[in-house]
């Protein structure tokens, strides 16, 4: 007898409904259930969970029947545990992400337009030194930056090297010295106001949701990709001798695990959301794997199976799908590149810190920005922060050695200070030159002091209209180059535990290959913390990702892979592609007191209508084009 005989034995005639017996036949797989005992529940639920003995056998009363059961299976491991379940009689269902300005509030891309607080000064405490002004500099170090080993202006690394290093502003006699007129266009792909809520409001309901939704998403993903029907989408902790579908976080085997713990293939462990496995956790075997990488906080789907209750058996990884890439059309390109007279577009990029780890001295960066209007002249800047790092030991202790006066009165904020010293240097950038500033958790000019973080203000740093001032992380484009920039180390945090071929991959190949398959520029969680041992051997905590759980959907890639994807760290500068998408660890402008290293991308104007493959046409009649930005793009990182 079939199981849809059985179920039509068992209920009667009122099961025979194709709809109603598909949906029974779901609940056994779920909860394995044999027939007898799913009608059994059945009756106890009609009895005393629905309180009506005249509730119709249907597909929406099956589908109450199941979160009736998943209740009782929660209350059930909460008295197991001795503990009191946050949601004891509820099962909140999460919400299914939606575009850019109609998902989820839950997933932070619908965040309430919360004022920033003021922002809290901070005093300078300092010993007494002479007056200085402004215009000259007042911070010279006693200990000078040393230069690299490297010869400053060398190539150290280069991708597409074929590609001439040509490009940037012209030197027009016919225009105007210092008028801002920019012959590329700059276009923000994110909305700040969704950036400007209030950080250390946590609720741990709201960080549930998060990472349910993150769970729950992905599992959708899965299902449309591999074309899985959802009846064999399953709970992994529930034993069963049969193989099921399943999709969850990769944890460590202790809640309490200390975050820089490295997992190893017997300490993981798959944590499933409260829709698809009542949010418990259950220890995977990768043993019959011949390649795997996984690290915490990883989405992952998996086929396999639990037999006994309390190890689920890993048969399958299942590949997560890429976003698409992003493309523009022919009248859009040909625009671009008439703009740009047919030369290549480039752009400069470089990361704090900007001063010495000894002492406080912009004195390189003062140097370099004139390197910028002479030498480089590229048509945009990108500058990602600290620029006052709030960890550096003068900002820390307060042992500015020269503070600025204006008007006679002497600095006192740091804020003041970063307008007295730093923004006159800025100021000294060629205004045709977009100059966009990337703030870091690490900024004492920035209230925001968590990620995903808003941006600076522009104006109460007095910086002029070429500045640019965006949110971390967000995404831009340049002419058609979709740029997508974090500034947390997503490639230090990330620390995978791995076997096979893929572990034999470059690391930085393998951690970029991450991010863009989990499609969040910070897919590791917990995030990472920075500890300082001091001479007592105390351990104090300075630094880390400060990750807001509740608003981590502004940390998200969105609907398509960037062309250039750039994210600072404390790793070796390196330039690579990873499915088509030129990622760049610029490195540190400044790495204790050495010279370090920026980039510079040169981007070859698009021909749409040449016979090059540099362009790839995906719509004939719409006329739209790949960017192929891999392919046009050649990139240089240079010594300062």
């Amino acid at each position: 007898m079939t199981v849809g005989s059985e179920i039509l034995s068992k209920f009667g005639r009122k099961a025979d409904d194709p709809l109603i017996i598909q949906k029974c036949e779901d609940l056994i797989r779920i909860f394995n259930f044999s027939v007898e005992e799913l009608f059994i529940n059945w009756e106890s639920y009609v009895l005393t969970g629905a309180s009506d003995v005249n509730l119709q056998l249907s597909p929406e009363n099956l589908e109450k029947l199941k979160d009736y059961l998943q209740n009782k299976l929660v209350q059930a491991a909460a008295q197991k545990n001795n503990t009191t379940p946050m949601m004891k009689n509820k099962i909140v269902r999460s919400v299914a992400r939606g575009n850019i300005n109609g998902s989820s509030p839950l997933m932070g891309l619908n965040t309430p337009s919360t004022p920033v607080s003021s922002q809290k000064k901070r005093k300078l405490v300092t010993p007494s030194s002479s007056s200085t002004t402004p215009s000259k500099h007042p911070l010279s170090s006693s200990s000078p930056i040393k230069k690299s080993v490297q010869v400053s202006g060398k190539i150290i690394e280069s991708l597409n090297e074929h590609i001439p290093s040509l490009g940037g502003l012209k030197s027009d006699t016919d225009q105007t010295p210092n008028v801002s007129t920019s012959n590329i266009t700059l276009t923000a792909n994110f909305d700040p106001k969704k950036y400007q809520f209030r950080t250390m409001r946590q609720k741990l309901l709201d960080t549930a949701d998060v990472l349910d939704e993150q769970i729950d998403s992905m599992a959708k993903t899965l299902q449309k990709h591999h074309k899985i029907p959802e009846s064999e989408f399953g709970n992994p902790c529930i034993a069963s001798q049969f193989s099921v579908y399943c999709c969850g976080r990769i944890v460590p085997d202790s809640p309490s695990a200390p975050v820089e713990i490295r997992l190893n293939p017997d300490s993981l462990f798959l944590e499933t959301s409260r829709l698809g496995g009542i949010g418990q956790r259950i220890s995977i075997d990768v043993q019959f794997l011949s390649e795997y990488s996984f690290f915490p906080g990883q989405i992952v789907g998996f086929k396999g199976k639990n037999p006994s209750g309390e190890r689920f058996i890993v048969e399958q990884v299942l590949d997560i799908p890429y976003l698409g890439a992003p493309a523009s059309n022919k009248t859009e390109l040909l625009e671009y590149k008439t703009n740009l007279d047919g030369s290549s577009m480039k752009t400069t990029v470089l990361s704090g810190p900007y001063t010495p780890s000894t002492k406080i001295d912009y004195s390189l960066l003062e140097s370099f920005v004139e390197k910028l209007n002479t030498e480089i002249k590229p048509h945009s800047v990108i500058m990602f922060g600290p620029f006052l790092d709030i960890t550096h030991p003068s900002i820390k202790d307060g042992s500015i050695e020269s503070v600025p006066e204006i008007q006679g009165k002497k600095i006192t904020t740091l804020d003041g200070f970063f307008r007295a010293v730093i923004t006159p240097i800025l100021k000294k950038i060629d205004s045709r030159i977009q100059v966009i500033l990337i703030p870091s958790t690490r900024d004492s000019i920035s209230s925001h002091a968590a990620y995903p973080q808003n941006s600076f203000e522009r104006k109460s740093l007095q910086l002029p209209k070429n500045f640019k001032c965006f949110p971390n992380p967000s995404s831009f484009q340049l002419n058609e180059c979709l740029i997508g920039v974090s500034n947390l180390d997503s490639f230090k945090d990330i620390k995978d535990v791995n076997r096979g071929k893929i572990g034999e991959k470059n690391r930085f190949d393998r951690i970029a290959d991450h991010i863009l398959q989990q499609r969040r520029y910070y897919p590791s969680f917990p995030g990472a913390l920075k500890t300082r041992t001091g001479s007592d051997g105390t351990v104090e905590h300075i630094s880390g990702a400060d990750l807001d759980m509740p608003y981590m959907g502004l940390s998200e890639l969105y609907d398509v892979l960037p062309d250039v994807l750039i994210i600072p760290s404390e790793m070796r500068y390196f330039v690579r592609v990873v499915k088509n998408v030129v990622v760049i660890n610029p490195g540190y402008f400044l790495t204790g007191n050495n010279a370090g290293t920026y980039v510079t991308l040169s981007v070859k104007p698009p021909n749409p209508e040449g016979d090059d493959d540099d362009l790839t046409c995906i719509n004939d009649d719409d006329q739209l084009y790949i960017h192929n930005i891999w392919k046009r793009a050649r990139v240089d990182i240079i010594s300062v």
